[in-house]
């Protein structure tokens, strides 16, 4: 008789800490416009990491308008983490999740 034991999964935010609950876990595609330098590319990121339920953020390397939000969607939602973006004083639309 063969027995199967059941695992947790875990998703693994970009400071290595586990986070539980694959099924919570989301990722925002965001289009960025009016960021300016790679200065401020680093502190949007920073400021963006710092929302509650944002795991992690991370322009494209080669589309730099593109940044990719990971989030836990117990604590946060796509609209709230869009709505943080606008309010660092760039331009920015959803384009996939």
């Amino acid at each position: 008789m063969q027995t199967h034991q059941a695992s947790t999964a875990y998703v693994v935010d970009t400071r290595g800490a586990p986070t539980e609950g694959v099924a919570s876990a989301c990722f925002a595609i965001v289009w960025v416009r009016g960021l300016g330098d790679e200065r401020a590319a680093a502190e949007m990121i920073d400021a963006i990491e710092r929302v509650d339920g944002v795991v992690s953020a991370d322009f494209s390397h080669r589309e730099p308008y593109i940044l990719t939000v990971g989030y836990d969607r117990r604590q946060t939602r796509t609209r709230q983490v869009l709505e943080h973006i606008r309010g660092l004083g760039v331009q920015a639309a959803i384009v996939g999740c």
